[in-house]
């Protein structure tokens, strides 16, 4: 069976030589990598927290909108089935009263 280079098994010996090789080229500015890495990945989590807030924004206002949307209608819908049912019953009583 072959294993391209990416999925290797790695085990406990192989990331031990990975961390002794980190040691031996980052040395004494390792402290410095960590927490620039560590402010990386704040800053990465802030700036996906604020696509998150944009998004819910964005859905609040656009269904705020469509309840607007459906109130205008409705209210504007019922005037005319009002008018309608009115205008029925008048026929239909000008209609009983001619026989």
């Amino acid at each position: 069976m072959t294993y391209s280079l990416a999925f290797l098994p790695v085990g406990p010996f192989e990331i031990a030589i990975i961390c002794a090789l980190g040691v031996l080229i980052f040395g004494k500015r390792l402290p410095d990598v960590g927490r620039n890495i560590g402010k990386g990945i704040v800053e990465f989590k802030k700036g996906l927290k604020g696509v998150k807030d944009e998004i819910d924004d964005a859905v609040a206002e656009s269904e705020d909108e469509d309840t607007q949307h459906i109130e205008a209608s409705t209210t504007e819908d019922e005037s005319p089935q009002i008018d309608a049912t009115v205008q029925a019953e008048k026929v239909t009583e000008s209609n009983q009263k001619q026989a």
